[in-house]
This record gives structure tokens, C-alpha cells and sequence, in this order.
């Protein structure tokens, strides 16, 4: 008896030495985009491409060149489509070689065994994509609806569970609406 209670004893007093440790929040999950559209337009008629910003020198250039304020690619940020279409001409490397309409999970190794999109169309004005939690691929995803289309920059198959609110006014401008479980009231 005397053993076991100085191994708990010893157990009790070691554990206090242990630096921090770190554990993963999820281990992947899928991120949500709910899409809000003017009134008339058919939600099922969307659909998306997706094109991937290969390397952190193309993230910063992409950053620092096209966009003059800080991305949020956790819940994702909607770009005016004039600074998308300008970086897509002058890198055709990603507008061509990066296209993922339906994405090849052989292009994104940590999701391999995972079906990344489940196909290239918006269903019910949701669009929902795999992740996976320690994944880091920033994205442009292009939204297309009728003759009109837009950008969000995200990290699309990277993180947790999560959802990201999107509505479309009647002008065709897209604003991102933080969700009530990311505000801080």
C-alpha cells in the first residue's frame, strides 16, 4: 500500500514540472459557407471554383501587393473581384494549374482518404468543405451566380469546425457577416 501511494504522491509532485502542454482542439471538421442572396436569384444554380495560393510567397505577394488590409482566411474575407482578376491574369500558374472545380485530394496530401468538396455546386445555398485541423492552404474560392460571381479568400480545408455567413446584396457586392458564436459582445 505504501508503494502505491508514494507513486501517486510522486505522480502529484512530477506533474507540476510538466511545461505546458498542447493537444488538438478537433483534428479536422468542416467549414460551412452560408450563402445569402438578393431576392430572385436561384440558390441552386450556384456554383464555385476553387484556386490554390501554392506557396507563402505567393500568399504575401497576394497579401501585400493586391490586398491593403489584413485577410482573415480563418473565416474568410471577400475581395473585390477586379483585385482577384488582376492577380489571376498576371499568375496564370494559379489560375490554371491550381484550378480545383472539384478538388484532387492528391493536391492536398493531409486530406488524402477525405472528400475534400463533394462536388462543384452550391446545395440549398450552403457550401460545405472537409477539413482538416492542422491543414494551412489559403484559397481563393470564386462563387458563381447567373452572369455575376465573387471572391472569398480562406483557408478552406484547414481548421475546425466552423461557419461563415455571406450575403449578397442586390447591387452584387458580397459582405462577410460574422457569426453570433465569433462576436465579442
Amino acid at each position: 500500500m505504501g508503494g502505491k501511494i508514494r507513486f501517486v504522491l510522486l505522480f502529484a509532485l512530477l506533474s507540476f514540472f510538466v511545461p505546458e502542454a498542447y493537444s488538438q482542439a478537433c483534428g479536422g471538421g468542416t467549414f460551412t459557407f452560408c450563402f445569402y442572396m438578393p431576392q430572385g436569384t436561384n440558390v441552386d444554380e450556384m456554383t464555385y471554383n476553387v484556386y490554390r495560393l501554392n506557396s507563402e510567397k505567393e500568399i504575401d505577394e497576394f497579401r501585400f501587393a493586391y490586398v491593403d488590409r489584413q485577410l482573415d482566411l480563418e473565416r474568410g474575407s471577400v475581395i473585390d473581384n477586379s483585385i482577384i482578376d488582376k492577380f489571376l491574369k498576371e499568375h496564370p500558374d494559379v489560375a490554371e494549374f491550381y484550378l480545383y472545380k472539384n478538388p484532387d485530394p492528391d493536391g492536398f496530401p493531409y486530406l488524402k482518404g477525405r472528400d475534400p468538396a463533394a462536388s462543384q455546386v452550391v446545395r440549398d445555398g450552403k457550401l460545405e468543405f472537409m477539413t482538416i485541423e492542422t491543414g494551412y492552404t489559403p484559397c481563393i474560392l470564386k462563387v458563381n451566380y447567373g452572369a455575376s460571381y465573387f471572391y472569398v479568400v480562406a483557408n478552406l480545408y484547414g481548421g475546425c469546425n466552423r461557419t461563415t455567413e455571406i450575403v449578397v446584396r442586390d447591387n452584387g457586392t458580397a459582405v462577410v457577416v460574422i457569426p453570433k458564436d465569433y462576436r465579442e459582445d
